[in-house]
């Protein structure tokens, strides 16, 4: 009897073990550009984004629930959320408008708190539409170096411009605009600028960089749509799916496709404490100073002179 009842009570704590569910992934920041009606915040408690459809997006302009760039109001605002400084692109970049872009690709609201804060910026290519072509497979996880950036606002060219220092950095490096968004309206209510993240496809095209003449892949740029945005761990990432078109090789006999579309995933990591361009510096003699606790040699304690505001000025003081 003894032994029945044990068995009974293990067949009975298998089935109950057997009937729970496994816990569900978390997808709450999950956005997808399956509909054009596409309008959800994603973040956490301390940074919320909106991630709207373009034809969601146009609608709300003309119900007055954006404000439109090009109004005065909206240029009011940029106006006094830009720089003073002015900044030089690292390369003369047209940045068009992404006309091309489907009625559901997505539209990013970015707040305005992460204005002017550090951000680490990079991007990889995860996804290949043709699956039989082993150059084309082989672009798959090429991806662009990692590079520390600071949103500023150019109200000038109504862009949300990343400015940093993509080689050979160091304090007194001169910092260029390295990414040029276009600010398509704001929300001053929500206080969130809207911005056409899609244009990084041709931007900052991972495939032209690697071939910028089209040589060894036969692919230049055709259009672009963002498709995906998450967020978790303090990242915001999207992907942004290019139509690459394929020069027709020599003999070709039209059975070869035309066109491939490569996924790019970028990211963008807020807040980074670290500063690569930051130089430890021993102490003078003649100079007062405070030194770490903890260094295996006394260094001064000391903060980034790397000037990213024009109002941020350095002042040392020197006795007599």
């Amino acid at each position: 009897m003894k032994k029945q009842l044990i068995i009974f009570f293990v067949i009975i704590n298998f089935t109950l073990a057997c009937s729970k569910k496994l816990p569900e992934i978390n997808n709450v920041n999950l956005v997808l550009a399956i509909s054009p009606e596409t309008k959800q915040s994603i973040g956490d408690e301390q940074n919320q984004f909106s991630i709207i459809a373009s034809q969601r997006f146009s609608n709300d302009i003309l119900n007055d629930v954006i404000v439109d760039v090009y109004s005065s109001e909206a240029q009011k605002i940029l106006k006094s959320l830009s720089l003073n400084q002015v900044f030089s692109p690292s390369v003369n970049v047209i940045v068009p408008a992404n006309s091309s872009a489907s009625k559901s690709s997505l539209i990013l609201g970015y707040p305005f708190g992460l204005l002017n804060q550090q951000a680490v910026f990079g991007g990889v290519i995860t996804g290949v539409s043709n699956k039989e072509d082993e150059n084309l497979g082989g672009l798959k996880m090429s991806d662009l170096t990692p590079v520390h950036v600071v949103s500023v606002v150019d109200a000038k060219t109504n862009q949300l411009v990343f400015i940093g220092c993509e080689e050979n950095c160091s304090e007194s490096s001169v910092q260029n605009i390295l990414l040029q968004i276009p600010i398509l309206g704001i929300d001053p209510v929500a206080g969130l600028i809207y911005l056409d993240m899609s244009t990084l496809g041709s931007q900052l095209d991972i495939v032209q960089k690697m071939d910028p003449t089209g040589k060894d892949t036969g692919l230049s740029h055709k259009s672009s749509n963002l498709v995906l945005f998450d967020f978790s761990l303090n990242t915001l990432v999207f992907d942004v799916a290019s139509v690459m078109s394929i020069a027709n090789p020599e003999g070709d006999t039209g059975k070869v496709p035309s066109e491939v579309t490569i996924t790019t995933r970028w990211y963008l990591k807020l807040f980074s404490g670290f500063n690569p361009a930051f130089q430890s510096r021993e102490h003078i003699k003649e100079v007062g100073f405070f030194t770490t606790l903890r260094s295996a040699k006394p260094l001064i304690t000391r903060f980034s002179s790397t000037n990213y505001h024009s109002s941020a000025i350095a002042k040392y003081y020197i006795k007599n």
